[in-house]
């Protein structure tokens, strides 16, 4: 699960036991996010307009690959 809140943070969390796996700050309130397709990025849209592409690191990246082919 990939959440955002007011405090300029992007949160990744694993949903079957609610534990954060990664977090990071934006600087600006984010208004949108998702995955990308290849599971390796992050594209998050600012409230000033801008749009931010993050490298997930490559432990996550395999976990989430892992759990796709699951």
């Amino acid at each position: 699960m990939i959440a955002s809140s007011t405090d300029k943070y992007v949160s990744m969390y694993e949903a079957a036991s609610g534990n954060l796996i990664t977090r990071f700050s934006c600087g600006e309130v984010t208004t949108s996010m998702c995955l990308s397709t290849n599971l390796k990025h992050i594209i998050t849209t600012s409230s000033e307009g801008i749009i931010y592409i993050w490298k997930l690191p490559e432990p996550i990246y395999k976990a989430l690959m892992k759990i796709k082919n699951d």
